[in-house]
């Protein structure tokens, strides 16, 4: 009879430790994405406001500014610079933060290519020049845009 009473508040005694271990262990995996998705997140939003920043300040000027794609060329790697230190945990936010790196980079590449197009030009660049340079802006903001879209599935802003 003693073995019995016993054995059974060690019986429950073992349920519980496993049902609040795997408890503990869904909730750490179940964080750490989210907590994935803040880095991430933040990353992006440090980077938008400094592109906006650059970008009220160049109102008044005019469209095609050296300057203004050196600076814009700056941020673009400071930000893919920021996101590769990010220490990703979840496999596949992993995956899109290579992605990230890779499309701020080549962003930031096209951006300097588009200063060093205006500087090898006089005052007034030509349709041809101005065409060059709109399609290095767009081919970069739409390879961003594209992961920026798969990585708001995995991290929805709320």
């Amino acid at each position: 009879m003693f073995n019995i009473y016993r054995s059974r508040p060690l019986g429950s005694q073992l349920r519980q430790f496993v049902c609040v271990s795997t408890l503990v262990c869904v909730v750490l995996v179940g964080c750490a994405p989210r907590e994935d998705c803040a880095f991430l997140n933040d990353a992006l939003l440090e980077g938008n406001l400094r592109l906006q920043e650059v970008n009220e300040g160049n109102l008044g000027g005019s469209g095609y500014n050296q300057g203004i794609e050196r600076q814009v060329g700056r941020i673009y790697f400071d930000v893919s610079q920021i996101i590769d230190s990010l220490p990703i945990t979840n496999q596949r936010l992993q995956t899109i933060q290579f992605q990230l790196v890779e499309a701020y980079q080549q962003a930031s590449d096209d951006r300097y290519q588009a200063a060093d197009l205006l500087s090898s030009v006089s005052d007034n660049p030509s349709a041809q020049v101005k065409s060059d340079i709109r399609q290095l802006h767009l081919d970069s903001e739409a390879n961003i845009g594209t992961i920026t879209e798969t990585l708001r599935k995995q991290c929805p802003l709320r």
